[in-house]
């Protein structure tokens, strides 16, 4: 986490510094560009800032390797009395995109090193801070590198028990916090967050294309998305209740085996000979959708969900993802009625071709990154 106005170079923290992040899983995070500028003389209490966060990002993106890149990454502000707030900056082990970092406001200055813990699929850094009397209302936060679509999910925990949810993105990068949150913030936070992770989720996005092939009539495709609308629903809420929930290592590659076996069911409706699927779209539908849901709730986890509004959350994140999959299903209609009849036949053979062949390599490379020590 960068103080305002200040800008780290990550590089400055040195390669043997990364190192050490990664063969530790829990430790202080210092740099080599720290150090020498405490023998440089006296600094700056903006200077001393500046080195202190970039220990903490840095720690946590030195720790990089193993989660969905799409998972958004969390800032947790918990307020403790005279000004103290406790931070807890949790990002994925592998990104999509250049790492997103946050900017801390002007007025918090830390008072401990970082301290770097590996939990699962996320980095996670923690550190003490001292916002002054007027503690985090009114601040302004911020995040960088959001141009690469990263998005940064800020918590913010009051003394008095009150909570703010933000989300910031390339449209949002700063936003100023509230003295009260209110619902309606957590709610559009949440829904845009559901939205983002449906349009930029490839696996989720081929499935729906899929099945938009596999099923002819406007009807029986309604339906078969609405059981997968249900399914992933479902879960998704389950999950989000505190229901158990097998890890990401073993979901992410059974999404992408949903691809390869839903591109097989289009194949052989390319040639005439729907499969056993293919006759039973509702039941085939409800149930990969059940397992997609896994993957919704994952993203879910990792952005993390307020306690006080978990109801709200979940359903907007929800919404938000039925928002978009309904704009991709009415673009795919709109494509759909220049290829119509004679085509119709080929038009399968090519989706289940691009389908099983995008899905087979996320299968291979998710299996991939999971195994990698």
């Amino acid at each position: 986490m960068a103080p305002a106005g200040a800008r780290v170079d990550l590089a400055d923290l040195g390669v043997a510094g990364r190192r050490r992040a990664m063969s530790r899983p829990r430790g202080d995070a210092t740099t080599a560009g720290a150090r020498g500028r405490a023998r440089g003389g006296a600094r700056t209490a903006a200077a001393r800032r500046a080195a202190a966060v970039a220990t903490l990002v840095a720690a946590a993106l030195a720790a990089a390797a193993g989660a969905h890149p799409l998972a958004p990454s969390l800032l947790v502000l918990r307020e403790g009395p005279g000004g103290a707030v406790d931070a807890r900056f949790a990002t994925p082990r592998v990104a999509a995109g250049p790492p997103v970092r946050p900017v801390l406001p002007a007025r918090c200055a830390p008072q401990d090193a970082a301290r770097l813990v590996l939990e699962g699929s996320r980095a996670v850094v923690s550190q003490a801070l001292d916002c002054g009397p007027a503690g985090l209302a009114g601040a302004e936060i911020g995040a960088e590198r959001l141009d690469a679509g990263g998005q940064l999910v800020v918590r913010v925990e009051r003394r008095d028990g009150a909570r703010e949810e933000l989300l910031l993105h390339a449209d949002r990068p700063r936003a100023v916090l509230a003295a009260r949150p209110r619902a309606r913030d957590v709610a559009l936070a949440y829904a845009r967050l559901g939205a983002a992770h449906l349009a930029g989720g490839l696996d989720h996005l081929l499935f729906v294309a899929g099945l938009f092939g596999l099923v002819r009539g406007a009807r029986s495709l309604a339906a078969t998305l609405t059981a997968f609308t249900l399914g992933h629903g479902a879960t998704l809420g389950l999950v989000a209740a505190g229901a158990p929930a097998p890890p990401a290592a073993l979901v992410e590659p059974a999404i992408a085996a949903s691809l390869v076996v839903l591109a097989l069911e289009l194949l052989d409706g390319g040639r005439g000979a729907p499969g056993a699927l293919a006759r039973r779209p509702l039941a085939m539908a409800a149930a990969f959708g059940l397992l997609h849901g896994l993957g919704f709730a994952g993203a879910l986890r990792e952005a993390g969900l307020p306690p006080a509004s978990l109801a709200l959350a979940v359903g907007a994140f929800h919404a938000g993802i039925e928002a978009a999959q309904l704009a991709f299903v009415l673009a795919l209609a709109a494509a759909a009625l220049a290829l119509r009849g004679r085509l119709a036949r080929a038009r399968a053979a090519a989706l289940g071709v691009a389908v099983g062949g995008l899905g087979a390599l996320l299968l291979v490379e998710r299996v991939a990154a999971w195994a990698a020590p």
